[in-house]
Order: structure tokens, then sequence, then C-alpha cells
């Protein structure tokens, strides 16, 4: 994640993540086939969610960090519980275990659009409306340091701007990456 965008990194290891959750549907019946498969699922699928809080983590202020990422675990187990009933539901419904799969897989397919949309947004293609720009505290999205947030000794914090400087909003990163975990929580 160092060495390339780790937005697209993690892109892939969804992709990779559904294909083979979709894949584990398909090979029932072939055990050789079958363990391979699941191998290969659990392997890019804790890749994947493993690496999310260190790509969350960059989107969050020093002050907030611990919190933001918090809150992306927190809501993330949300998905995990729904995943139960999920496949509780469509075994019920009488669904066919590669159908099963398929619909589990949508769930990484999910993460992997999240991780491009947020992808697009660190790069400015989409608004701030899904990046969030931290006002008041001269950061931006990505934690880097904006022009005129300089440290003010008297006030003892960065990037205070005055009387009408705000705290730093996390909410619209938060969103982007508690859907992102959330969904494939379902897995």
């Amino acid at each position: 994640m160092d060495r390339f965008d780790g937005s697209s990194v993690l892109a892939l290891g969804y992709g990779a993540t559904a294909l083979s959750v979709w894949a584990i549907g398909q090979a029932i019946g072939s055990h050789g086939v079958l363990m391979a498969v699941v191998f290969v699922a659990g392997l890019v699928m804790n890749a994947a969610q493993a690496s999310m809080p260190a790509l969350a983590a960059g989107f969050y202020p020093t002050e907030g960090r611990a919190t933001g990422v918090a809150w992306m675990l927190g809501i993330g187990r949300f998905g995990g519980i729904a995943g139960s009933f999920l496949v509780a539901d469509l075994t019920a419904r009488q669904m066919s275990l590669p159908d099963i799969f398929g619909v589990v897989a949508i769930a990484a397919l999910i993460a992997m659009v999240a991780l491009g949309i947020l992808r697009l947004a660190c790069r400015g293609a989409v608004t701030g409306a899904v990046t969030g720009v931290w006002s008041g505290q001269g950061r931006t999205h990505a934690g880097t340091r904006t022009a005129g947030a300089a440290l003010d000794p008297a006030e003892g914090r960065r990037g205070h701007q005055g009387p009408d400087a705000q705290a730093p909003s996390v909410a619209p990163p938060s969103i982007t990456i508690c859907c992102m975990v959330m969904w494939p929580g379902l897995i």
C-alpha cells in the first residue's frame, strides 16, 4: 500500500475477494478445487479487511484518528451480523449454494466500487460532499497541511484561524469508509 495507491490496492483485493467468493459456490462438489478456492478467498479477504484501518487512519487528523478508525471498525461489525441474517434468509428461500455465494460476493463488489469512488475523491474528481474537507484545522481529507495553517504557539494547537474556526468534521469520510467495511463484513 505504500508503494502504490492504497485505495487501488484494496479495491483490487476486494475485487479478488468477490471473484473468489463467487468461485466457492461454483467449486462445490470438487473437494480439491474447493479447498484451493476457499484458501484464496480467505487470504485475499483477510488481507483486504486487515488493511482497511491503515487506509482509514490517513483520512483523519491526529486528534480524531482513533475515534474515526474505531467507528469504522464498530460499524463494520454490523455488516458481519447482517451477513449471518442474509445467509439465513437466502437459505430459508431455498436458494442453491452457488446462488448464495454469488449474492454474498456482491458485498465485496460494493466495497471495490466504494474504494474506486474514494480514489477519485482523493484525486479531486468528486467534490467535498464525498471526501469531506476538514475546516479550521488546516488539513484536507488526506491529512496534508494546507496553506495558512501554521502552528500557533499562543493557542497551543495547529491551524487555529481565529474565533470563527470550526472543529474538524470527520463525518463524510467516516460514512464512506464505514460503507467500505460494513458491506464486506457480510462475507
